[in-house]
């Protein structure tokens, strides 16, 4: 859907009070854009694994047996 001159602008307004126009809304944890992209939703969800990879990556450099043993069963084993 596309701006064009015929298409008009629609003021939204709740309680008499008119809301803002915004380029980016987070709802339910999803982040929607104006043009319906999911472009920052996914570059949100990708950030996050990677910073949780870098901390696993930390981790490892420097754990111990007892350290690999207590990962192992929280991650490992479901209860």
């Amino acid at each position: 859907m596309g701006t064009s001159a015929r298409r008009s602008k629609l003021d939204y307004s709740v309680a008499g009070v008119q809301l803002q126009e915004t380029e980016n809304e987070r709802d339910l944890g999803v982040n929607i854009l104006a043009y319906l992209s999911p472009e920052i939703h996914i570059n949100g969800i990708v950030r996050a694994a990677y910073a949780f990879l870098s901390n696993v990556r930390v981790a490892f450099r420097h754990m111990d047996k007892e350290m690999f043993r207590n990962i192992y069963v929280t991650y490992s084993k479901s209860s």
